[in-house]
């Protein structure tokens, strides 16, 4: 039995999609007030609205080692893709309890079943090192002043589970890119699509590393039919610049492609007047200081076991393609009804 822990987030979706395409039954984790709409909008929009039914959810509390312990007693895989992003700092303490503690626990209820296999969802954002142009599954955490809470919350959770590696726990990791996927309209990397989804004529000259959800989750169940444990494994389809992918994005769209790049002192300065209306609205900053660094990196993230392993991932092009085909579809439907 397959358990998947973040089910309804962006991944957690994609690899039950995945699993109970290839007849492989899935238990998910949701909290009591989950709403399970996105992911059965997420299974409509892939034609497979019937497997949506099969999966059996569960309600676990992530803050008790012994309530993660009932759940595990008859399974034999956790797809754990839990994770909370924001770029913005004042969110660290949420940032930390989600993409670290809850880590944690799992890693130690994991250890009270040896013949339990977990793969873990980290991030790209925990290669960390200002010194190198290139980053691989060699790069290791090298502080600099300059990372986000975010990155430096999936960093420990990553420890944890090097740690229960070390304990005997069989364990993969994955560290994917900006991971795309159609649906899921207001979580995390999906807000790109919305933002391109209306005319724009600016960019910044930062690149990213970018790949569809479908093939992160196949990639993860792939690694544990092959049980390789204790390592991790960059997932990523390629490196691009911003203004490539609002470039394709905008183009889906029917808009022009941005012309104009901003440069990060006027970002910087933009970012000011926010963090001022931020003060009298309360409403949560977006551009915040992580967000404006990443929006100007320059690194490129390059897996080591991509000509052995991943060799057939979709072009970006093709995702960000197939993904607006599918949000345009929806929404018409939607309008319809």
């Amino acid at each position: 039995m397959n358990l998947v822990t973040g089910a309804t987030g962006i991944i957690g979706a994609n690899t039950m999609l995945q699993l109970l395409l290839s007849n492989k039954p899935v238990i998910a984790s949701k909290q009591a007030n989950s709403n399970l709409e996105a992911v059965k909008n997420f299974f409509s929009l892939n034609n497979h609205i019937n497997l949506f039914n099969n999966i059996k959810w569960v309600e676990i509390d992530f803050d008790d080692v012994l309530s993660i312990e009932e759940h595990l007693k008859n399974i034999e895989v956790i797809y754990n893709c839990i994770g909370f992003v924001s770029f913005n700092n004042s969110r660290k303490k949420k940032l930390l309890k989600t993409n670290y503690h809850v880590v944690t626990n799992i890693v130690n209820a994991c250890l009270s079943f040896p013949k339990i296999a977990l793969c873990h969802v980290s991030s790209v954002a925990t290669l960390h090192n200002q010194d190198q142009s290139e980053l691989n599954e060699l790069t290791y955490w090298k502080p600099s002043g300059c990372e986000s809470a975010y990155a430096y919350s999936k960093y420990k959770g990553e420890c944890e589970v090097w740690r229960g590696i070390e304990e005997g726990l069989n364990a993969v990791i994955v560290n994917p890119g900006v991971v795309l996927s159609a649906g899921f309209t207001n979580n995390s990397s999906s807000a790109l699509i919305n933002f391109c989804s209306k005319p724009n004529k600016f960019y910044t000259q930062g690149i990213a590393p970018y790949i569809s959800a479908s093939d992160v989750s196949k990639s993860m169940i792939m690694l544990i039919d092959k049980k390789l444990f204790g390592q991790r494994y960059i997932l990523v389809e390629g490196n691009y610049t911003f203004k490539t992918i609002f470039t394709l994005i905008q183009n889906e769209h029917g808009y022009e492609a941005p012309t104009k790049s901003i440069s990060k002192n006027k970002l910087h300065l933009i970012s000011f007047f926010e963090k001022i209306s931020t003060f009298i609205t309360g409403k949560e900053r977006k551009l915040s200081k992580s967000a404006i660094q990443s929006a100007f990196n320059n690194q490129k993230y390059i897996s080591k076991h991509t000509s052995t392993l991943f060799k057939d991932f979709e072009p970006i092009k093709a995702t960000i393609q197939a993904i607006c085909t599918k949000n345009k579809s929806f929404s018409a439907s939607k309008k319809e009804d």
